[in-house]
This record gives structure tokens, sequence and C-alpha cells, in this order.
């Protein structure tokens, strides 16, 4: 992940299916990147209360694609959590099956689903 003013730091995150924005991360982290402040939004929580929360603009690289989108800052926690959003921008899909869970590409997906199941 990056600002507009650094290279950018790597970071494990949690994807979380609930959340529908693109990121959420700590403000620790966001002030480390070098964030800038984007604007308020009000969200949600999951205990279905409400909050305002501000915003700022990061960009996310995965596998040498980047994106850019609106990040939550939080000013509790420490995890940074990737949302349907993400998905959405990167055109990832989440596949949970008896396998495991994988996060695939639209080409991944079709040939994964156009392949035979092992015969036993």
């Amino acid at each position: 992940m990056a600002g507009p003013f650094t290279e950018g730091l790597e970071f494990d995150a949690i994807l979380d299916t609930g959340f529908t924005g693109f990121l959420s991360i700590p403000l620790v982290q966001a002030i480390r990147l070098g964030l800038v402040l984007h604007g308020t939004t009000k969200v949600t929580l999951a205990d279905g209360s409400q909050a305002y929360k501000l915003t700022a603009r990061g960009k996310i690289v995965v596998g040498g694609e980047s994106k850019i989108g609106v990040a939550i800052l939080e000013n509790k926690g420490t995890d940074l959590l990737l949302g349907m959003s993400f998905l959405r921008q990167f055109g990832r899909t989440l596949l949970v099956s008896q396998a495991g869970v994988s996060l695939m590409t639209g080409q991944e997906l079709k040939r994964a689903l156009q392949q035979k199941p092992d015969s036993a």
C-alpha cells in the first residue's frame, strides 16, 4: 500500500466480506504511509450503529496491478481490512469450497469451473 508521498509498505490484511468499502486502515498506519485526508463518511457498523469516519485515498498493489480507492481511517484497532469494493476493483472472486478458500481472478475462476472433477 502506498500514499502520494511514499514508496509504500507491505501489509498483511484481512478480507472482510461484511465490509462494503475498499480498505479500512488504522490511523497510525495511514500516517506512516503519508495518506492525505480526503473527507469523512458515515458508516454503518456490524451492530447496526452508525459513526462518522475520516477517509483518505490510498493505492493498493496486488500482483503488479495497482488500484486507488477510499480508505477508512480507524482510530482503534490494528488490522487492515479489505472489503468488497477491493474485490470488485481488482476483479477478484472469493471462492470457498471443501478444498479451501481461494482469491481468484475472473479468468482463474472460469478455468476452475471448466475443469472436470476427479473421478473416484
